[in-house]
């Protein structure tokens, strides 16, 4: 897990603005319900991952998630995105 805070929404919005298509998609926030047919597992209250045990132990040295996230597109997707 990366540094910092984050979930899908928050996630989505950034993929959304880093690869310019704001003007073209909107990103809606939905309850866990509205994916409940495709997707009937449960779902938890939160599905957050957290570094504690890193930090507790003066270990953590994750980077934030943001940061990761764009290095990963400019690896894994480099000139399928442009």
């Amino acid at each position: 897990v990366c540094g910092g805070v984050t979930g899908r929404l928050e996630v989505a919005r950034y993929l959304v603005e880093t690869l310019g298509l704001a003007d073209r998609i909107a990103v809606t926030p939905v309850s866990s319900d509205y994916f409940a047919a495709e997707y009937f597992a449960a779902r938890p209250p939160s599905e957050r991952l957290l570094t504690k045990k890193l930090d507790l132990r003066g270990l953590n040295r994750m980077r934030d998630w943001r940061t990761c996230l764009e290095e990963y597109l400019a690896d894994a997707y480099d000139g399928y995105l442009s």
